[in-house]
């Protein structure tokens, strides 16, 4: 009896212990589901996704916020080629690459991608990944995903913001300086390169006389007819400040028509402004630098474009002239327009 008592009474501990076990068991679930709901709102929140990728048999497994960024239902079914497709095919290279160094060396990657939805909505994402290990050996490529749409387009207003003048609205100092070091660089290969600053000429007289809004309105004009410019070519403008402006001329022009080419933008950029007692004739003065051995860099050029502009302003205002070249550069029409 007394073993059956003691039977019993182990029994009913046993029980009690078990219904513990539930009872904390039921509570870890619970936990662990509260944790994954948090977690699925701070995806939501941050527009990021996470995603694993089985390297023995290719199997794909996706969150819910990963499939919302690629305008899929949740569950449908995943796999590499498919979600590939969502790339264009330079981005879907680096991509591929970065996914074979990942499985082959196991060298994590961080990469700002473009992206078109299922919806056929271009998208911004950045991807992060890294191999996953298990006793030594790789088992699974895993990482995250992320919508950065917005901060990407608002980084890009802010870019063209800041290279772009606000008056004129054709490229700022910032952008040409960016824009001259990149064809300095093709320059050096060969191809062929010169500069031209143009300083407009009575342009003060028209401030004082007429006041800053008609100073503007003739910037504006003339930034107009620089960009409506068909003969030059290959080319770029952008204002330098003040009543500057610059030309980036590339291709065998900058060479062979330089001069002709001067000389007809020279009649372009002349622009008479009405005044109560008479007319202000607006003209430009163009000093120009072809690349060459002795001038290599962006200081040199616009050096030496700057002193053939006050050589030729020395001459004649409304006048142009190129740094190495004795020529004066005279308009081709004398009236203004």
């Amino acid at each position: 009896m007394a073993r059956v008592v003691e039977a019993l009474l182990e029994a009913r501990r046993t029980s009690k212990e078990n219904l513990q076990l539930a009872l904390d068991r039921q509570e870890a679930l619970g936990d662990m589901a509260r944790t994954h709901r948090l977690l699925q709102h701070a995806e939501r929140m941050a527009r990021i996704g996470s995603w694993r990728l089985e390297l023995e048999g290719g199997r794909i497994h996706w969150s819910d916020q990963t499939y919302a960024i690629h305008g899929l239902a949740p569950g449908s079914q995943a796999q590499l080629a498919l979600a590939m497709q969502f790339y264009p095919e330079d981005d879907r290279a680096k991509l591929e690459a970065a996914l074979d160094r990942c499985v082959r060396q196991g060298t994590a990657w961080d990469l700002e991608l473009n992206f078109t939805d299922a919806q056929g909505r271009p998208r911004r994402v950045r991807t992060l990944g890294e191999i996953d290990e298990r006793a030594g050996k790789r088992v699974a490529v895993m990482g995250v995903i992320q919508d950065i749409t917005d901060r990407y387009q608002f980084e890009r207003r802010l870019v063209a913001v800041a290279r772009t003048d606000e008056l004129t609205g054709i490229p700022s100092r910032r952008a040409f300086n960016e824009e001259l070091e990149a064809a300095l660089d093709r320059a050096r290969e060969g191809a062929p390169l010169a500069i031209a600053i143009i300083d407009l000429d009575r342009f003060k007289e028209v401030n004082d006389r007429l006041g800053h809004a008609t100073g503007d309105k003739v910037l504006q004009v003339m930034a107009a007819k620089l960009q409506a410019v068909q003969y030059l070519g290959d080319h770029s403008i952008a204002r330098l400040g003040g009543d500057e402006f610059v030309l980036i001329l590339r291709g065998r022009r900058t060479h062979e028509e330089l001069v002709q080419d001067i000389a007809r933008l020279l009649a372009d950029l002349r622009y008479a402004v009405p005044d109560d007692r008479s007319v202000i004739t607006v003209s430009a003065t163009i000093g120009a630098c072809v690349y060459g051995a002795s001038y290599v860099d962006r200081a040199s050029l616009l050096k030496e474009a700057d002193e053939a502009l006050y050589r030729a302003k020395r001459m004649q205002r409304g006048t142009g002239a190129i740094a190495g070249n004795s020529a004066h550069i005279q308009s081709l029409v004398g009236e203004p327009r």
